[in-house]
């Protein structure tokens, strides 16, 4: 929610100097438990695309979709308060690809100058 209004500025980005990082933090979104488990499959099926908007992960893409409905299946299954790391140490085993991105995603230094930018 507090990050609707910085969502809102790129979506309106009318020039498309903000597109790719919109799609890039799309796909980021997608190592996330709760926002798997918040979305359906049919959709999480098509969002996967955002995916490769991120450089480091298209080698690993039909990995991802093949994970996909697992993932879809052991999210549904967790509390949504659970802690992101806890999910990620109890799952990274059925989920080895899936972690490879989480692991990156998280890596991303939200202090950075980059993404301070964004805001």
């Amino acid at each position: 929610d507090k990050a609707r209004p910085v969502l809102d500025k790129m979506e309106e980005d009318t020039d498309g100097r903000l597109r790719d990082t919109l799609n890039q933090l799309r796909g980021c979104r997608m190592a996330d438990f709760g926002f798997m488990k918040n979305d359906t499959l049919e959709a999480l099926n098509i969002e996967i695309q955002q995916v490769q908007y991120l450089p480091w992960a298209v080698p690993l893409i039909n990995g991802l979709k093949s994970e996909l409905n697992a993932f879809k299946l052991i999210a549904d299954k967790c509390d949504i308060t659970m802690d992101r790391w806890e999910f990620w140490r109890t799952y990274y085993l059925s989920l080895p690809t899936w972690y490879k991105v989480a692991e990156e995603v998280v890596l991303v230094m939200v202090s950075s100058a980059s993404v301070e930018r964004l805001y």
